[in-house]
């Protein structure tokens, strides 16, 4: 990691939202539009550096700890002694996150697995909850609705070939073909 006195990432997001997010809470020194609908964000830290060992003093400040037991590497925001605000989770299986956090909690952000797969949007207790898009390692597409990690309600499901399905995951009801590429 670069030092924090002149921390710089480049963050790719579709999600315009954090994208705003991002642009409102961190000095974002600029932001270009990328491929496919996504933002390139540019961000240079300029919050104050976290002083001390004891993070339950930690308020307002940027920081990074990485735990002991775990593995796992926190670099971002605290308030409180808690993961508040933007941040960036790095995990010894490869896995990242980078999002909002709120109250040490994954809030809007996007995960991405070490095999590929990704899901961006809105999490609760550490799981996908809420709105989301997830693409797994084949490429396969699915925009809709998540609940305790698991799709739920309506949702889009895109194959690679380009076939569109509507799906109600809640009643599990027959999917709707909402056009084929062939």
């Amino acid at each position: 990691f670069p030092s924090h006195d002149k921390l710089m990432y480049y963050i790719v997001s579709r999600n315009r939202d954090l994208a705003k997010f991002i642009e409102k809470n961190i000095q974002v020194t600029h932001t270009v539009p990328g491929s496919d609908g996504e933002l390139i964000i540019n961000i240079e830290n300029k919050a104050p550096t976290c002083k001390g060992a004891d993070r339950s003093n930690w308020d307002g400040c940027y920081g990074k700890e990485t735990s002991s037991f775990s593995g796992v590497t926190y670099e971002g925001m605290w308030r409180k002694g808690k993961k508040h605000g933007v941040g960036l989770q790095f995990f010894s299986n490869g896995d990242k996150y980078v999002g909002n956090f709120q109250d040490d909690e994954w809030k809007n952000g996007k995960l991405t697995y070490s095999n590929g797969e990704e899901y961006q949007g809105e999490f609760k207790n550490g799981q996908r909850h809420g709105k989301g898009t997830y693409i797994n390692s084949y490429g396969e597409k699915y925009v809709g609705n998540f609940k305790n990690d698991e799709r739920d309600g309506v949702g889009t499901l895109e194959y690679k070939n380009g076939d569109r399905y509507y799906r109600d995951w809640e009643t599990d009801r027959k999917s709707t073909r909402l056009n084929s590429s062939h």
